[in-house]
């Protein structure tokens, strides 16, 4: 072995733990192995199992014939790490590593007998013998290897039966003449065919082997005849060939006869004309919908269930085979199952040659394209995502956020492994293609948001996705279509984008799982190009710190890509950087491969020296695969100022990280560490005087990078109270622009100080500190017409500015003049996100009887925003979990609720299947965010928006009212529902809406504890109390 490929080795080896069982450690080696795809990984395997040669070298012995040295198949420590080596040779689907691989499970057997192979181990073993050509081995390990499931073996019997494979080694082999088979070994074979179907009660298929295909030649008629409520089949299909009506005859074949069949023509060309006729041709029950535009098999779908008439709604993949008894046990299931909402059955995977070994894989499996769902659930969740592939699997998922899926685990189709379809191109044993490894992080990523009220159902057809996906994946959402010459169902490397490579002034390669090093300390946040936007950012795996489980993506790197703030690529994307920014060189020694194709003016690489904190890297490999990845040496940089003292001292002197970015235009904030790298920010401000000047700063700078602001500056002299700063008397023309807070000042207080800071000409500053201690601004430019709010993000990504906009967005489209017109937003170079408003005038609702006058309106404009953004009801338990119940018993512990109100709420609580109402809620509905202008009312501060309780906004309402028994009647006229069987009333919903916000008593008054507000709090939750205990008394279901 070369130096560089042992040490590549060791890295891996040195990233598991070393006190973790053999077994454990190999099957880490094995998964990094596969994952990763780089001979390191087979390296680390070699070197582990006790071989004194490179793993290639070995592989060639034993197809010369040679014994495995006895060191090698040691149980309990070598021996695990020779089994997986044979299983990562197996796994290449290569010939010679095949044929090795199975010698390494014959002799390992031959040696330790059956138990020398774990159950999985001997799945693998017959199914690299099969697909070698080893036969014999098949049979024998049948008749001896106690380890496999019944679908695997039965699947290797019926496969060694087939009389219509070669038998020359090829699996994949023509299939024989139909004249050329004796009729004895046909029957033979299709009895093997069917014996899977037989154990779960079903009728095996019948094969017609006349046809150029045996997979179409699958029939079999109904053995019954089923009714029930209409059954919607979609088929969509793209340039079908004989497979499309191989489909659709088994979906007319079913003993189910309430059914119609929605075949969709995704802009297939005129040359495909004469198959969809003869579909439609088939049955009176066949319905023929052409696409004008392709754009895929979900948008097709789409298409077909805005037409879909049946109650249930399931697909057909346009090539797959369906039993006759699918659709009649999937229906039962849900009969059976009303908390359901939706079925799935298992299906057979067989190649068009009706064998079922591939490599690693069982041949059977859960489909998640046999999803049968009931109609009304896709208003609750919304349609397929407009992808190019993967989306069913994303709404199998969603599914799942509002009720069970009831599996029906019985082979009721046959799905077709076609050599070069989409999604058999993506996945192999042990290794998933990059792409669909983003896609799976980023919706799973939306899906955790929406259980936690962070997001919310159900998927929009059109705008912006909630989540990120891979450019190979997209299709235009508002268009639904692809680039001409880029059809949704050929093969592409770049993706939707006509192959247009993706182009950044800056991209960030890094680890998925932690983008920036923790030495940077800021995270994300910390970059910023030459634009003023964050980096791109191509993710990969750090193989040396990898699993045997890939980690998840980091949560801020996913929301940021939501958010649309930065994109992510990855190795299937086409990339041109004018500077590839790598921050931890071990991402390329070793790499995962294939390396990605990109082109860079330059390359940053961060030298990370050893230490005690950091393991060593490969810089020598590092440095290589720079070259090779962009033709151009890289340019290394220190991270840090002691990491370029650690190079001084052996005498190579490096730049600082932040000095090489900001001298080719880009920004690296500091960690604010004393010690970290240098750029345009300085370190953690020290004290209040300095986190209000370094905030004032970030007015000047978006002055400088957004056009929508004037961009004079001039000083202004604030003064400092407590959390608040605000500008002084002496700017007297500008201070009915300043946004007041409740509760008395007085300039002579001697907590006041004042600071001079750079701040906009006319320009009135508020700004307040949040219990992070970090600034939150808001600025009016009267001239401009406009306020600014700048606030940093939060720990996750998430701040106040991003749920801000995220309510603009909603608003604009339902309520328009609800809310102050967006403008612009984004985020500074510091990372610092800013929203820009128009200017409304008008004037607070700063009383309680003022905002008794209003009430009427307000709701009013409250129901039109639910009405335009959509009502969806969801249970108790959905909504809450157990949390809601648990604060409640919390609060009612700490003695400030009634019993009798106490009760009242946990009985409501205890009805956790019932519904409630979830729309828009604006989350903070206090007087002073009610702006009364000539126009009408308009809502300020959207900070805390998100889907919620309908109730959620009355009940804030009816706290800081003056007459709440007024503001009641109100609320019953305006929102009330009366009370239905399974369904809150409209005063059962404000209970619970008034006990989630009660019910954060006890955790904010032990945080508030020495506040100088701790007192109004007090006495706002016994006021809250009271309120509370009025619904209760209102609660008898009429509203």
């Amino acid at each position: 072995m070369e130096a560089t490929s042992v040490l590549s080795a060791r890295l891996l080896l040195d990233g598991g733990d070393g006190g973790a069982p053999a077994r454990d450690r190999a099957a880490r080696l094995l998964a990094v192995a596969l994952r990763g795809r780089h001979p390191a990984g087979l390296e680390a395997l070699a070197l582990t199992a006790g071989f004194r040669r490179p793993s290639a070298a070995v592989a060639a012995a034993l197809l010369d014939g040679e014994p495995l040295p006895a060191a090698t198949t040691v149980p309990g420590e070598t021996l695990p790490f020779t089994v997986a080596l044979a299983t990562a040779w197996a796994a290449t689907g290569e010939t010679g590593g095949l044929v090795a691989a199975v010698e390494v499970y014959r002799q390992v057997v031959g040696r330790h007998g059956p138990g020398g192979l774990r159950p999985v181990e001997q799945r693998h073993y017959l199914q690299a013998a099969y697909l070698a050509g080893r036969t014999d081995l098949v049979h024998e390990g049948l008749a001896t290897l106690g380890g496999l499931t019944a679908d695997v073996a039965e699947g290797l019997r019926a496969d060694l039966l087939n009389p219509y494979v070669r038998r020359a080694g090829d699996a994949d082999g023509a299939a024989a003449g139909e004249g050329l088979v004796d009729a004895a070994d046909h029957q033979a074979w299709v009895a093997a065919l069917g014996s899977r179907f037989r154990a779960r009660d079903l009728l095996g298929p019948q094969v017609d082997p006349s046809g150029a295909c045996l997979f179409d030649g699958l029939h079999l008629g109904p053995a019954r005849s089923v009714d029930g409520p209409l059954v919607t089949v979609v088929v969509p299909a793209f340039r079908p060939d004989a497979g499309l009506l191989t489909s659709v005859r088994s979906v007319l074949a079913q003993s189910y006869g309430q059914l119609e069949v929605v075949v969709v023509d995704d802009a297939s060309g005129p040359g495909f004309a004469a198959v969809f006729e003869a579909v439609a041709a088939l049955d009176d029950r066949v319905r023929l919908l052409r696409q004008d535009r392709n754009g895929g098999a979900y948008v097709a779908r789409n298409r077909a269930l805005a037409e879909a008439r049946g109650e249930l709604v399931t697909t057909q993949d346009a090539d797959d085979w369906s039993h006759p008894e699918r659709l009649a046990r999937q229906v039962a299931a849900l009969t059976d199952h009303p908390e359901a909402v939706a079925s799935r059955s298992a299906a057979v995977r067989a190649r068009p040659d009706l064998t079922r070994q591939w490599f690693g894989y069982r041949p059977e499996r859960m489909n998640a394209s046999s999803l049968l769902v009931r109609r009304e659930v896709f208003d609750r969740v919304g349609p397929f995502d407009t992808l190019r592939k993967g989306a069913d699997s994303e709404f199998a998922e969603r599914l799942r956020l509002v009720g069970p899926v009831q599996d029906v685990v019985a082979p009721l189709a046959i799905t077709r492994l076609a050599a070069g379809s989409l999604s058999r191109a993506d996945f192999a044993w042990g290794w998933h293609h990059p792409d669909r490894v983003l896609f799976r992080n980023a919706f799973r990523d939306w899906h955790r948001r929406v259980r936690a009220g962070e997001a919310a159902l159900p998927l929009e057809r059109k705008g912006p996705r909630p989540y990120a996906v891979p450019r190979r994946f997209r299709v235009d959402r508002d268009q639904e279509t692809v680039p001409v010459g880029d059809p949704v169902d050929g093969p592409s490397r770049t993706g939707a984008t006509g192959g247009a490579p993706s182009a950044a002034p800056l991209v960030l390669l890094a680890d998925a799982a932690r983008p920036v090093p923790s030495a940077l300390g800021d995270g994300l946040a910390a970059l910023a190009a030459a634009d003023g936007g964050l980096p791109a950012v191509l993710v990969r795996e750090d193989l040396t710190r990898a699993g045997a489980e890939p980690e998840p993506y980091d949560e801020e790197l996913l929301a940021e890509a939501a958010a649309g703030h930065v994109e992510l690529l990855t190795d299937a994307d086409e990339v041109v950087a004018g500077t590839l920014l790598v921050l931890d060189p071990a991402l390329l020694g070793p790499p995962a491969l294939p390396l990605p194709e990109l082109r860079a003016g330059e390359a940053l690489v961060a030298a990370v020296p050893p230490s005690a904190d950091e393991p060593v890297r490969d810089l020598e490999q590092a440095g290589e695969v720079v070259r090779t990845l962009t033709g151009r040496a890289p340019v290394w940089v220190a991270r840090t100022p002691g990491e370029q003292q650690a190079w001084a001292a052996d005498g190579w002197r490096l730049p600082l990280l932040g000095e090489a970015l900001a001298d080719r235009g880009h920004r690296l904030r500091s960690p604010g560490t004393g010690g970290g790298a240098t750029g345009t920010g300085g370190g953690a401000p020290q004290d209040l005087h300095d986190r209000l000047v370094g905030a004032l700063d970030l007015v000047a700078e978006i002055e400088e990078t957004d056009a929508a602001l004037p961009r004079r500056t001039t000083g202004r002299e604030l003064l400092v109270r407590d959390r608040v700063a605000r500008v002084g008397r002496s700017t007297p023309a500008s201070s009915r622009w300043c946004l007041r807070l409740r509760g008395a000042w007085s300039e002579e207080d001697p907590a006041v100080r004042s600071v001079t800071a750079p701040v906009a000409a006319d320009v009135v500053v508020l700004g307040k500190l949040d219990l992070a201690d970090r600034v939150k601004l808001r600025a009016a430019y009267p001239e401009a017409g406009l306020v600014l709010a700048a606030q940093p993000a939060g720990p996750k990504g998430e701040c106040g500015i991003t749920r801000s906009v995220r309510a603009h967005e909603v608003v604009a489209r339902h309520a328009p003049g609800l809310a102050p017109r967006m403008v612009s937003h984004g985020r500074t170079g510091s990372g610092v996100r800013y929203l820009v408003e128009e200017l409304v005038e008008g004037r607070p609702l700063g009383s309680a009887r003022a905002l008794d006058a209003r009430a009427a309106e307000l709701l009013a404009a409250l129901a039109g925003l639910h009405a335009g953004h959509g009502t969806r009801r969801t249970t108790v338990r959905q909504r809450w979990g157990d949390g809601l119940a648990r604060r409640w018993a919390a609060t009612v512990g700490t003695g400030i609720v009634p019993d009798g109100v106490a009760g009242r709420v946990a009985e409501l609580l205890g009805r956790d299947a019932d519904t409630l109402r979830v729309s828009w809620s604006h989350g903070d509905m206090v007087p002073s965010n009610v702006l009364a202008g000539p126009d009408g009312l308009t809502l300020l501060d959207w900070e805390h928006s998100q889907e919620a309780p309908v109730m959620h906004d009355a009940a804030k309402l009816h706290l800081f009212c003056g007459d709440p028994a007024a503001l009641l009647d109100v609320v019953a006229e305006v929102l009330g529902v009366p009370r239905q069987d399974g369904r809150l009333s409209g005063a059962e919903e404000l209970v619970l809406a008034h006990a989630q916000l009660v019910g954060r008593y006890p955790e904010r008054r032990d945080r508030m504890r020495g506040h100088p507000r701790a007192e109004v709090y007090e006495r706002q939750v016994r006021r809250q109390v009271d309120r509370l205990a009025q619904v209760v008394d209102r609660c008898d279901g009429s509203w």
